[in-house]
């Protein structure tokens, strides 16, 4: 087998994990639609209740945030990777397949993002703080005193009651500090070890504080609670170190398929005519090749 075809096994691995994955996250929707059918199907709210008063308000739509976060993943990861040719003296061959390989890890996971957030939302019917507005009941021939009320009355369309009643978790939430936690420990093991502590620290401000924000905006602009905004930095934050231990980065020094190559071509040629050992798997002796 030749190098290049060692170095893109994991990426090929990464690849058919990937797919696996892709399969159940890419038909979430319709998945939860068989398995919950009728999922408001008697459930209730109260007219009275203030917590679900609230004007509708969307800051950041959610293809907003997944634009931003694609154009800020992919090429850092990218440039990440590249990088190695000149920190770990890494082939061009190896950092691009050491990129391919966090890449494909970093979209494995977040499928996993995915049916973490649609799962309870499909599950759990919980109306947003601006619930009433996208509702809008009918109240003909409502009683005085009728204030706890079907989910019938909603004369809006099925899309927007399904989003009107799907709180928990908050999905902005969880995708931004996915995000944000990720890169947390990317850029400390990517950036060079010369780079001022101070740039450093402003870097790793801002992989919490730019998710922390888009929390924020949730609450404040009525569209979930802060029990949702909790659960869903609860799930970014497991879901980003996980991504990052898949890359070695959490547990390890943070070597990727773009180290290893590294290391290896280092070994090769630090000292040239030495003598290279093998050890043999099978019976454990080492031997030596010239």
């Amino acid at each position: 087998m030749t190098n290049s075809k060692i170095t893109f096994l994991p990426v090929m691995i990464n690849f058919c994990m990937f797919l696996i994955a892709l399969l159940p996250a890419w038909h979430m929707d319709g998945i939860d639609e068989y398995l919950f059918p009728n999922r408001t199907s008697g459930a209730v709210f109260d007219l009275k209740d203030p917590k679900i008063g609230y004007p509708y308000k969307n800051t950041i739509r959610w293809s907003t945030l997944l634009k931003y976060v694609t154009l800020i993943t992919i090429p850092s990861i990218f440039i990440g990777e590249m990088s190695t040719m000149f920190t770990k003296k890494n082939s061009v061959v190896g950092a691009f397949a050491s990129f391919c390989s966090t890449l494909l890890n970093y979209l494995f996971v977040s499928c996993f993002l995915r049916m973490s957030v649609v799962v309870p939302k499909a599950m759990i019917v919980k109306p947003r703080p601006h619930f009433l507005a996208s509702c809008k009941p009918d109240l003909t021939g409502l009683l005085p005193n009728e204030t706890i009320l079907s989910f019938d009355r909603c004369t809006t369309t099925a899309k927007v009651l399904a989003d009107g009643s799907d709180s928990w978790p908050s999905g902005h939430t969880a995708l931004a500090f996915h995000c944000g936690i990720f890169f947390l420990f990317y850029y400390t093991a990517r950036l060079p070890k010369n780079t001022p502590k101070l740039l450093t620290a402003v870097v790793q401000s801002l992989c919490v504080i730019i998710p922390y924000y888009i929390g924020l905006t949730r609450v404040q602009d009525m569209r979930h609670f802060v029990e949702d905004v909790n659960m869903g930095t609860v799930i970014g934050i497991v879901l980003g170190v996980w991504t990052a231990d898949i890359c070695g980065m959490v547990r390890g020094s943070g070597t990727t398929v773009a180290d290893s190559t590294a290391i290896k071509h280092t070994v090769n040629n630090s000292i040239p005519g030495a003598t290279r050992l093998n050890c043999n798997a099978q019976n454990g002796v080492l031997k030596k090749r010239n």
